[in-house]
C-alpha cells in the first residue's frame, strides 16, 4: 500500500508530529517521554495513533521515510 506522506501528516495532531520527528532521529519511547515530559505509554499511544494514521502495520515502517537510516 502507497502512502502519501504530506497528505497523511496533515492528519496528524502537533504532538503526533512531534513524536513522529523524534523516531526519525533515532530516539526511544522512553527518551521521548522524558524529552516532552511524558509517560512511555503517552509516547506508545502516539506511535500507534502516527502508525493507524499513516497506514503503516509494522514498527519496520520508518525505513520507507529514511533507507539509509538504522531504526
Amino acid at each position: 500500500m502507497a502512502v502519501n506522506i504530506p497528505s497523511a501528516m496533515d492528519k496528524l495532531t502537533p504532538r503526533e508530529k512531534q513524536v513522529f520527528s523524534l523516531l526519525l532521529e533515532g530516539n526511544s519511547a522512553k527518551d521521548i517521554g522524558l524529552m516532552l515530559g511524558i509517560s512511555t505509554n503517552t509516547v506508545q499511544t502516539h506511535i500507534k495513533n502516527i502508525r493507524r494514521k499513516l497506514g503503516i502495520q509494522r514498527l519496520g515502517w520508518a525505513r520507507l521515510l529514511r533507507p539509509n537510516e538504522p531504526i
